[in-house]
């Protein structure tokens, strides 16, 4: 099982959207693991989760994905980043870890926003910058072609020249559909484009360059899908923000 493999809701294995070579295993792959080896759950990270942890669960046994990088890809600090990373806001997500009691088996989560992760970096390291998101504001109003092109930056190269063809793109743009539209919600649905987005170049920032200029050609579908299903009504897209902006100050109060 490759350390770069994630759990899926299905069964079997599956190709993944980190790469090739790469697959999701199902729950019964879990099952099997499990049993094998007298368990009943695997606690792993490496995959981001809207609300910084999330369980599946298959004739009793789980896998329980915890991740703790808050806003992961965010930055604390505007344009004070190594030159690799991104000088923006990330992708919007809580971080979480988990508690368990191996006296009785009982088993706690805790989950924080990014912006309650900043204020309270800043107040444990007494850290300060200029263009501090805590100093300016909603961070997750960037959108999602602009979180695209800060990923594009990260993996820049020169070549352009790749294609796809048409049964992949047709293919592509199923999966990117299935997985968009079965989003509960407006913010599960971005969520999930953006995590397509960072999951394509993920695992390619020291690939080869044709395999990054096909990772970035698969972007823009995600992109060209999210909006379809979206659509482009500036309303809602400003509502959204101003939604978040209010989350943003309430959770700065709560601190």
């Amino acid at each position: 099982m490759s350390a770069w493999a994630d759990p899926h809701k299905g069964n079997g294995w599956i190709t993944s959207h980190r790469g090739e070579d790469i697959y999701y295993f199902g729950m019964d792959e879990a099952k099997a693991f499990l049993q094998s080896n007298g368990l009943k759950g695997i606690f792993r990270g490496h995959e981001q989760v809207q609300k910084g942890h999330t369980s599946m669960v298959y004739d009793g046994y789980y896998v329980t994905t915890v991740f703790s990088a808050a806003d992961y890809v965010g930055t604390f600090c505007r344009g004070q980043e190594p030159p690799w990373m991104f000088g923006a806001a990330g992708e919007g997500n809580s971080g979480a870890f988990v508690l368990v009691d191996l006296t009785d088996g009982t088993v706690t989560h805790q989950a924080m926003s990014g912006s309650k992760t900043r204020a309270l970096a800043a107040q444990f390291t007494g850290a300060k910058c200029h263009g501090s998101w805590l100093e300016t504001g909603s961070h997750q109003s960037r959108s999602i072609e602009s979180f695209m092109q800060e990923n594009h930056k990260r993996l820049a190269h020169g070549n352009t020249s790749c294609t796809l063809d048409q049964t992949e793109v047709d293919s592509f743009k199923e999966e990117v559909r299935k997985i968009l539209s079965t989003s509960k919600d407006q913010a599960s649905q971005e969520f999930e484009a953006r995590k397509l987005i960072d999951l394509q170049g993920e695992a390619l920032t020291h690939g080869e360059s044709i395999e990054i200029c096909r990772s970035m050609k698969k972007d823009h579908i995600t992109l060209e899908v999210y909006n379809e299903l979206r659509g482009t009504d500036e309303e809602i897209l400003e509502n959204d923000i101003k939604v978040r902006e209010i989350e943003l100050e309430e959770s700065d109060v709560d601190t």
